[in-house]
Order: C-alpha cells, then structure tokens, then sequence
C-alpha cells in the first residue's frame, strides 16, 4: 500500500507539474505568516505518523541505530513530499478555490477536466488512508502493552500472542474502540480533536524533556563539554513555543473549550 501511495503521489507531481501556472503564486501567502501557521496546526496530525514509528523501538534489531536513522530519514523525505504537493498544488489551481473540498488533489485535475485522472488519484486516497490508519493502530497497542509491563495497566494487556508475538488483546480493544467512535462521531470534530491533541503532545514533550533527569546536569556544570546540551535544550523551548504559537493561531484552545462545553 506505501508504495502505491508512493507512485501515486509522484504521478500526481509529475502530471501536474506540466499544468502549472506560476501566476496562482501571486500573491505566494495571501494571509501572511498566521495564515501559514493556521493551516500548519490544521493538518499537524499528518506528523503523528513519526511518533508512532518510534512504539516500534523493540521490534527492531538495533533501537539505538534504527529508530533515529527511521524517524529522521522518514521526516527528511515526507517533508520534502509535502512541499512538492502544496507548490504542484496551488500552481494548478488557485488556492482560494480548495476552500472547504475534501479532495483537493483530485479536485486541481477535475477543474481541467481530467476526470478519469482525478478518479485515480482518489482511488489512491484509499489506500493512502489505510496505510496511515494501520500505522496508528500499531502504535496505540504497543503503547498500552508498555504500560501494563511497567505495572501502570492491568497485566492482561501485556499479553503476547503466542504465535505472532505481538500485544493482540490491547490491538483487539484498540481496533473496536476506534470503530466505534468512527462510526457514532463527526469527523470534522474527530479531526479537530486529534489536531488538539497532537499539538498538545508536542507541547508537553519538549518542556518534559527540559525538566528531565538528563537535562539537571546542564544547571550544575556550565563547562563547553555541555554546550551542545545547552543548545538542544534551547531548541526544545523553541519547540514548545513554535507549537503553543500554532494552537494560538488555529483557535485550538477555544476549539478544544467549545467542544469540551
């Protein structure tokens, strides 16, 4: 499925950059720096996928050596696809006319009149949901098997399945959960909801890591062998602020208010 969705996305670059138009990029950010910021927090649960690599940590031969080289490479390469899908995007079509459409890569070919190519690409959306879906449902599971090890759940949910040895009773709980609030809830909430929650996180992370045990040494010892703790720490405060600054400009905090309201 990732490779399909791989060679559907570098079909959806390649076509449409021969029906680009360079004057849809005037003006390049029509509504500034908040703008930006904004539809960066309204999307931000597309970075979850990163994250939930790293619940994989035991099942790889060298955790050390794999997960970083995963995450980073994985982050690289999903950034740099982003970037080529949002210029191939708003160079086809004016952004302005992807407000409210659920099918954006489908809807810049079906303006031209390419049906049968916007039918292709949303044939790809299938799998491309799938395959992110099944990476969220591997995280979650592992998670809770974590803490059921370290004694914080009921130990029935770090039982391993004898022949597969993976956690299949939190994976079970995990799959019909998420069915059932898939079925019953609005998505646009859901979406909202999950936007909150990954900020959230990503908020905390980095001001926990500040705080951590790791981090006390730097208060006590100011010697240049800790520079480059120093300069990691800084760069986890600029983290938590870049975050806090995109909920503020998405509205998140009074989203998360209303709906809790």
């Amino acid at each position: 499925m990732v490779i399909l969705k791989l060679a559907i996305i570098a079909f959806f670059i390649g076509v449409g950059a021969l029906y680009i138009k360079p004057e849809n990029w005037h003006p390049f950010a029509p509504n500034g720096f908040k703008g930006i910021s904004s539809a960066g927090a309204s999307i931000f649960f597309a970075y979850i996928g990163f994250d939930a690599v790293s619940t994989a940590a035991e099942e790889t031969r060298d955790p050390r050596r794999d997960m970083p080289i995963g995450i980073i490479a994985s982050l690289i390469v999903c950034t740099i696809i982003y970037v080529l899908v949002a210029l191939v995007l708003t160079g086809m079509v004016k952004a302005e006319m992807f407000s409210g459409v659920a099918d954006p890569l489908a809807k810049a070919f079906s303006v031209r009149g390419m049906n049968w190519t916007a039918g292709l690409i949303s044939f790809g959306a299938v799998f491309a949901t799938t395959s992110v879906l099944i990476v969220f449902q591997l995280g979650q599971p592992r998670i809770f098997f974590s803490m059921a090890r370290d004694g914080l759940l009921p130990q029935w949910a770090a039982r391993v399945h004898p022949k597969f040895r993976t956690p299949h009773v939190t994976t079970i709980l995990t799959g019909v959960f998420v069915a059932v609030i898939a079925a019953v809830t609005n998505i646009d909430e859901v979406v909202d909801l999950c936007n909150i929650g990954t900020l959230l996180h990503l908020c905390s992370l980095p001001l926990a890591s500040w705080f951590s045990a790791e981090a006390i040494p730097i208060a006590r010892d100011r010697s240049a062998r800790h520079w480059f703790l120093w300069f990691r720490s800084s760069q986890l405060l600029l983290a938590a602020i870049s975050c806090t600054h995109s909920q503020i400009s998405h509205g998140s905090a009074s989203a998360f208010g209303s709906w809790w309201g």
